[in-house]
């Protein structure tokens, strides 16, 4: 019986921000990488858990609509397209943690010139932690 209850309390741990966007790009690099449709990805359970409810009405209202062809850029990249370097490694660094909001930063890939370095904002909802917002951090050499 003991045993039972520790199981129930381990697996309703609450994952932690950078759990949170850990889990979300590794996925969500995955699913790009096979060019996957918008329309696909927003009916995929994943997205519901992990971004804001005010987010995936935006994004969803936002592909759906005729203009999607005018997008400039990936929302969750920053980007027109991706590089094979980015899904060979993916490093999270906790910003903060303020209440209900938290913001990491993030960076893909191995080689500093290329790669795509992101601060994923999070705030706390029904269910746990979620993104909100994603925005580019550019480049600059030292």
């Amino acid at each position: 019986m003991l045993l039972l209850i520790m199981g129930n309390l381990a697996q309703a741990r609450e994952l932690s921000p950078e759990e949170v966007a850990q889990g979300f790009y590794v996925w969500y690099l995955d699913v790009y990488k096979q060019d996957t449709s918008m329309k696909v990805l927003f009916s995929n359970p994943k997205m519901k858990e992990t971004l804001s409810t005010a987010l995936l009405e935006r994004l969803s209202a936002q592909y759906s609509s005729p203009e999607v062809g005018c997008m400039d850029a990936d929302y969750f990249l920053d980007s027109q397209d991706y590089l094979e370097d980015w899904y060979t490694k993916i490093e999270i660094k906790r910003l903060y943690i303020e209440d209900n909001m938290a913001g990491v930063y993030i960076i893909l890939g191995q080689k500093p010139r290329t790669q795509n370095r992101l601060v994923v904002s999070l705030r706390k909802e029904t269910g746990g932690w979620k993104i909100f917002h994603v925005f580019s951090v550019p480049y600059e050499e030292e």
